[in-house]
C-alpha cells in the first residue's frame, strides 16, 4: 500500500535509497511500517501535528475492514521522530480525506482560523478553534473465555466507540451477544451495522440538513462576501484572495474590522499607519451615523440568505417583494429596485432571462 502525500509528509517505497525516518502507524490490530524522507521531516517544527494519508489497496481495504483512505495524525518529536497521536480516521473519499488532513494542519495555527461559514438560515464571518472530526464505529469483540449472562453463555459483544482524530477511542456502550457461535455473532454484527448506517442516512436527508449543499454554498459565496464586505472590508479582501496572507495577518485584519464595527478590542490590535487612520476615521463615522449605518444591510442579507432557502431566486419580482414584506420588511423598494440590488449582489439566476 502507498501513503499518499498529505501535509508535508510523503511515504517512500523501501527500494529508494535515501536518508529516511522510520514510521509505524497502527489501525485497529493492524500495523503499517514505512519510511519518510529525513530532509522533509527536518523541515517541520517539533511539537507540530502533521496529517499522513494512507491510500489502501482493494485487498488491504478488505483486510483492514476500512474504506479506501485512512488519515493519521502524527506529532514531530523534539528528536524529529514521528509519533502517532490517537487512532486513524477512515474516509470514503479523497475529498473527505483532504478535509480531515486540513483539519489536522489547522491545529498548528498560531491564531484562530478566520473563515466564511454558511447555513440554511444565514452566513457570517467566524473564527474557528479546536476543530475536531468525530465518527462512530461498531466493533465485534471476541472474548477468550465464554461469559455467563442470565443463565446463557456469551463469547461475543458489540462495542460502540466514539472516535476523534488525534484522540484515543472512547467506548460508549457494549451489547453482549447471547451466543458462542462465531457465524451467528457475525450475522448479528452485520445486522446491527446496517441498522446504524440506515439511521445515519435518515438523519442526513436533505430536508433535515441545516447546512447549505456544496453547489448552493459555492454559488452564493461571492454574494455573501459582497454583503459582508461593508462590515469586514479587510477580512473579505483576504477571503477573495484565497487567504493570501499569513494566518496572523488574516486574524489581525479580522480584529481591526471588529474594532471598527463595534468599538471593542477583544485582543491587542496591530496597525500600520494607514490602517490605523482608516480604522479610527471609519469608527468615528459609524458612531456619528449609528442609526443609519450598521455595517450589513438587512435587506441585502435577507435576499442572499433566502435566495435558495426561501426560494427568492425562483420568484417573480412582485412575489419576491410580497415575500419580503411577509418576512417583516416594511420599507421595501420597488420590484425593479430589488432586481437591481440582486444584480449588484451577483446572485445567480434561477429563472429564465427577463424574470429577475
Amino acid at each position: 500500500m502507498d501513503a499518499q502525500k498529505a501535509g508535508n509528509l510523503e511515504a517512500l517505497r523501501p527500494a529508494q535509497e535515501v536518508s529516511v525516518v522510520p514510521c509505524t502507524l497502527k489501525y485497529h490490530r493492524h500495523q503499517l511500517t514505512f519510511d519518510l524522507p529525513r530532509d522533509q521531516v527536518f523541515k517541520l517544527v517539533p511539537g507540530h501535528m502533521v496529517p499522513v494519508t494512507i491510500n489502501l489497496s482493494t485487498a488491504d481495504q478488505e483486510k483492514w475492514k476500512s474504506p479506501e483512505f485512512i488519515v493519521f495524525q502524527v506529532r514531530i518529536t523534539e528528536f524529529f521522530e514521528v509519533e502517532q497521536v490517537g487512532s486513524g480516521f477512515p474516509c470514503d473519499t479523497a475529498a473527505k480525506a483532504k478535509e480531515v488532513a486540513q483539519l489536522i494542519d489547522s491545529k498548528n495555527l498560531p491564531v484562530p482560523m478566520v473563515t466564511l461559514i454558511s447555513w440554511s438560515g444565514g452566513f457570517a464571518v467566524a473564527t474557528m478553534t479546536n476543530r475536531e472530526a468525530w465518527y462512530d464505529e461498531l466493533v465485534l469483540f471476541h472474548y477468550h473465555q465464554p461469559q455467563k449472562i442470565s443463565e446463557q453463555w456469551s463469547q461475543f459483544s458489540l462495542r460502540h466507540f466514539k472516535k476523534c482524530v488525534g484522540r484515543p477511542p472512547e467506548m460508549v456502550k457494549e451489547e453482549m451477544l447471547l451466543t458462542t457461535d462465531p457465524q451467528v455473532a457475525q450475522e448479528l454484527f452485520l445486522q446491527k451495522h446496517l441498522q446504524l448506517k440506515a439511521g445515519e442516512a435518515a438523519r442526513r436527508k436533505p430536508q433535515d440538513v441545516a447546512a447549505l449543499n456544496t453547489n448552493e454554498a459555492v454559488a452564493l459565496r461571492e454574494s455573501q462576501l459582497i454583503v459582508l464586505s461593508k462590515a469586514f472590508p479587510e477580512t473579505v479582501w483576504f477571503m477573495r484572495n484565497g487567504h493570501g496572507g499569513k494566518p496572523r495577518d488574516v486574524y489581525a485584519a479580522y480584529q481591526r474590522d471588529m474594532f471598527t464595527l463595534t468599538g471593542k478590542m477583544f485582543e491587542p490590535l496591530t496597525f500600520n499607519q494607514e490602517q490605523f487612520w482608516k480604522a479610527v476615521t471609519s469608527f468615528k463615522n459609524r458612531r456619528r451615523n449609528r442609526k443609519k449605518d450598521r455595517g450589513i444591510d438587512p435587506l441585502e442579507y435577507e435576499l442572499v440568505t433566502g435566495w435558495f432557502f426561501r426560494g427568492y431566486g425562483k420568484m417573480t419580482p412582485n412575489n419576491r417583494v410580497a415575500a419580503l414584506k411577509a418576512r417583516g420588511f416594511r420599507q421595501i423598494p420597488s420590484s425593479e429596485a430589488i432586481r437591481k440590488i440582486c444584480t449588484k449582489l451577483k446572485l445567480p439566476s434561477l429563472r429564465k432571462p427577463g424574470h429577475h
